[in-house]
């Protein structure tokens, strides 16, 4: 069952915008692990170049990220894998530009949080927004 938007819902951001968003979210979420470890070699004497604080800072990251883009959050384990990775990353990255709204399905276990809503700007077309009254 599909419902109006509710009047002080913020309106959903457009696909240029969330274009724009995605991008900067993936060279931040890329990036993270990077300054990590130059951090670390500056501050701790962390040798600079360790992968596996590369490889633990992206897969904390990504488990925050995809727990709340759908996806669990063993699912960041994806992000690890070359080409791979990078491929759910974007798709991490895009799925969280568009937040507070959701144009995806939730899983079962959140599906009764999340209100169906119709698209503002596009007839036909539905998001899903957090329902204030049920809480799961």
């Amino acid at each position: 069952m599909t419902t109006d938007l509710p009047a002080l819902a913020p309106r959903p951001r457009s696909v240029t915008l969330r274009v724009a968003y995605t991008i900067v979210l993936v060279v931040l979420l890329a990036g993270l692990p990077w300054l990590a470890t130059a951090t670390l070699g500056r501050i701790g004497g962390w040798p600079s170049g360790d992968s596996l604080l590369s490889v633990v800072v992206l897969f904390a990251a990504g488990a925050v990220v995809a727990t709340q883009v759908s996806y669990r959050w063993f699912d960041a384990l994806l992000l690890l894998i070359p080409f791979v990775g990078l491929v759910f990353l974007v798709k991490f990255a895009w799925r969280l530009a568009l937040l507070p709204y959701r144009d995806w399905p939730p899983r079962p276990a959140e599906a009764g949080r999340w209100r169906k809503v119709a698209h503002p700007s596009r007839p036909g077309a539905g998001l899903y927004l957090v329902d204030p009254d049920r809480r799961g």
